[in-house]
């Protein structure tokens, strides 16, 4: 008996028109994107206007899920968001878990493509392959739970994608959001939506996707499981989750502290995985089908009450809030989260924009009066909380930092700019370039702007050991020194992100997979053999994330951005000034040297475009055409 064909489902929506099509792509044409970034990159290259504006009809909304989305697979659930990111005017991505892509599956898409505005607000209803285009206007101005509630009540049970008033007004780092607590922070996916006058996208689906050979998968999941649930890492990650982190940054000398002017937190024990969980976390929950559970649920009563409904803070947002603005109060960081997701903001460029606004306050930079009359100093909670509602309904000040750091510094001069952390637009995450030296060449390089999940940590491949042995197959066979910039670790980057990129085509949450566990690209191969019955190989696999990669710079070259993008800010070239990375800096003359060897590994010319020859070896032929 063949086979059967895997056929992908991409739903098209005019906002404009209220009219829906399904376009249907062969097995072939899959199997050179898998989904998400590939997929969403490929649609943007071929369907978004050079120079279009981001917040403009002529963007297009992709959201992408994956060919092992709906696989119970541990960390596989996620999907893409993919847009031209108002934050950067360049390629906007970001991913999330929870339960919105495997429940859009099950309603017969595997993605969707939201095109031009509607005229008045609305959301989308879809379930088991029909679509209703529904009228938003009484949730319009909601925050996330109320929304969620009437959505759920209007259309009964689904899974709900929404923005909050950040998306609405166009707070170009506002985020979406899926059942409350699953977030795609980075980039502003939330503005682009809300300048459709989209506010939610629910479905509901009763199909139940099989995969090819189940005999093949049960024991590869099973495998997988087996090790989250039982080493180490599992358990340790299952307890703390991603604030875990926050300690040992501190004491390796790489927690962001006081918008990157330290890389130590002397009130360290007050923002700990320990004192959250003593006091605020009072259950975690997980993501469609992983056994993991990493996600804090905090609850919290009185003047700072937090509905574990909103999640709680991970690692992220920890430093963003808290070390980062200088802030030790762990309430006051457990609701400016609950806060930043029920009004729709990415706490990443929240923080850094509030460690900004305090930085220039502290400089005499931002007067009292223009901050109205809130005392913007480091430490200060009760200002972060008074601030972020603020930028969220873009208030007095708030309004000026709603555009992200890179504008606002540009708008207030007076040497702003200095304090404005960011590449291409996009705010730095809570990792230090002088600190982990892999990304200084990430942040600079990075479709996205600065952009941590491109790589692991540089420690981690400096010798041999179990870190180490799971990069192997990747050809990589001596460590590489954690202070290097050289061609060495450009290698070791190069390859590493595009495993990275692959990961966000057939979207794997990276704390499921290598360098932390066994699950490195053999296992992934025999894994998508058993889900799709595709002979597919490693370096197969290799190419998709490279062809992602290399369209999303296709992409930004087209909207304008050129070599000189690729740059860090002067802070970067500052030595830390005190504690275990005390002098640390960026070799101001070795980052040059480092991008241009990038380029070349790339295929790249010196100018960071891809070369035809290069898209012609992706099998990219269809979009060459002059980049410019």
């Amino acid at each position: 008996m063949p086979k059967p064909a895997w056929i992908w489902k991409t739903l098209r929506v005019n906002l404009r028109s209220r009219t829906w099509a399904v376009e249907e792509k062969p097995e072939e044409w899959t199997r050179q994107f898998l989904g998400g970034r590939a997929f969403g990159a490929y649609h943007l290259v071929q369907e978004v206007p050079d120079r279009a504006d981001p917040l403009g009809p002529e963007n297009k909304l992709i959201l992408a899920t994956g060919v092992l989305t709906y696989t119970k697979l541990s960390g596989a659930s996620r999907f893409s968001a993919v847009a031209k990111s108002p934050l950067t005017g360049g390629y906007g991505e970001s991913e999330a878990g929870g339960w919105w892509g495997p429940e859009l599956v099950a309603a017969g898409f595997n993605a969707i493509i939201l095109e031009d505005q509607a005229d008045t607000p609305v959301y989308l209803l879809i379930k088991d392959g029909q679509v209703e285009i529904r009228d938003a206007r009484p949730i319009w101005g909601l925050a996330n739970r109320e929304a969620y509630r009437w959505i759920q009540d209007q259309a009964g049970r689904c899974r709900v994608l929404q923005i909050g008033p950040a998306g609405e007004n166009l707070v170009r780092y506002a985020c979406l959001i899926n059942e409350l607590r699953h977030i795609n922070g980075r980039g502003g996916m939330g503005a682009v939506m809300g300048s459709k006058n989209l506010k939610a996208i629910a479905v509901r689906g009763s199909a139940n996707p099989k995969v090819l050979n189940p005999e093949a998968f049960a024991p590869l999941r099973e495998w997988h499981n087996h090790y989250l649930l039982t080493s180490f890492y599992g358990k340790y990650f299952r307890q703390h989750g991603t604030n875990s982190g926050t300690e040992y940054q501190n004491v390796m000398g790489a927690l962001p502290t006081r918008n990157f002017n330290e890389m130590t937190f002397d009130e360290i024990d007050q923002i700990s995985a320990a004192a959250f969980e003593a006091e605020a976390i009072k259950s975690r929950g997980t993501c469609y089908g992983c056994v993991l559970r990493c996600k804090p649920l905090v609850s919290l009563a009185g003047d700072l009450q937090v509905d574990p409904a909103l999640g709680g803070p991970e690692y992220e947002t920890v430093a963003a809030l808290g070390s980062l603005c200088g802030i030790s109060d762990r309430r006051a960081i457990a609701k400016g989260n609950a806060l930043a997701a029920d009004l729709g903001l990415d706490a990443i460029s929240l923080g850094s924009c509030l460690a900004f606004a305090m930085e220039c306050y502290e400089a005499g930079l931002i007067t009292p009066q223009e901050s109205g009359g809130v005392e913007l100093r480091f430490g200060n909670a009760e200002a972060m909380l008074a601030l972020i509602e603020d930028i969220a309904f873009r208030r007095g000040l708030g309004s000026l930092l709603a555009e992200g750091v890179a504008r606002a510094a540009r708008t207030l001069g007076r040497g702003a700019e200095a304090f404005a952390l960011h590449v291409k637009g996009q705010e730095f995450p809570m990792h230090d370039p002088r600190t982990k030296y892999a990304q200084a060449l990430a942040y600079a390089v990075s479709p996205t702007g600065a952009e941590h999940n491109t790589t692991p940590s540089d420690e981690m491949f400096s010798k041999k050991g179990e870190f180490f042995k799971q990069i192997m197959p990747l050809g990589i066979e001596k460590p590489v020194p954690e202070t290097s910039l050289e061609a060495d670790k450009v290698r070791l980057y190069t390859y590493l992100h595009h495993e990275r990129s692959l990961y966000n085509s057939l979207l794997i949450c990276l704390h499921v997979v290598d360098p932390v566990t066994p699950f490195n690209l053999n296992k992934l191969v025999e894994i998508v053999l058993a889900v799709t019955g595709w002979e597919v190989s490693s370096w197969e696999l290799m190419k998709v994330g490279e062809r992602g990669t290399t369209l999303a710079r296709l992409f930004n070259i087209r909207q304008g951005f050129t070599a000189a993008d690729d740059r860090l800010p002067e802070k970067m070239f500052v030595e830390i000034k005190s504690g275990p990375k005390a002098g640390r800096v960026v070799d101001p003359g070795g980052a040059p040297i480092a991008i241009q060897l990038y380029y070349g590994m790339m295929g790249w010319d010196a100018g960071g475009v891809p070369t035809l020859a290069k898209l012609a070896e992706l099998g990219l032929s269809e979009v060459i055409r002059s980049p410019f």
